[in-house]
């Protein structure tokens, strides 16, 4: 969803949506949960993220700033994995898609750790090159620069 400062992608579902346009009145011309986030992002910035209610991963482009943010759900349920390497970045839902687009070289401790546990830890992929955002955390990138800064918005141990 594109706005004259934001642009917006987002996979997900925001439960409390309707909840958030009349405590936040926000003036919607549709009643898409995609329009509440952008206008909320309008209004709160990342503050938005302590107060939504869903499952989501989801990239905002604030053109003024020249500032990338890409913000993952408290629980983890929707992926969203970065691609970086010198000048180039790149982000998606699925590793498939990073992997066409990039060379990559195989991060052995990574699968090694996936073998004996099942699971990769924290971030890490199967590749070097390609770091998962972990749940609660949001991106922030400089898209001048491409320097990224990883900031935790929800911590489950606060609860």
């Amino acid at each position: 969803m594109f706005h004259k400062e934001f642009a917006l992608m987002f996979n997900g579902e925001i439960y409390n949506h309707s909840e958030l346009r009349a405590q936040y009145q926000l003036n919607c011309s549709s009643t898409s949960d995609t329009e509440t986030l952008l206008k909320l992002f309008e209004k709160l910035g990342l503050k938005m993220l302590n107060v939504i209610d869903g499952m989501f991963a989801m990239a905002i482009y604030d053109r003024n700033k020249k500032k990338l943010y890409i913000a993952r759900d408290r629980a983890g349920k929707k992926p969203v994995y970065y691609y970086k390497k010198g000048n180039e970045l790149s982000f998606a839902s699925e590793l498939n898609t990073l992997i066409k687009l990039h060379p990559t070289t195989l991060n052995y401790d990574s699968l090694n750790e996936y073998f004996f546990t099942g699971l990769f830890f924290e971030k890490h992929t199967p590749y070097n090159e390609i770091k998962e955002v972990k749940n609660g955390c949001v991106l922030e990138i400089n898209t001048q620069t491409l320097n990224v800064i990883e900031k935790q918005w929800w911590n489950i141990q606060d609860f």
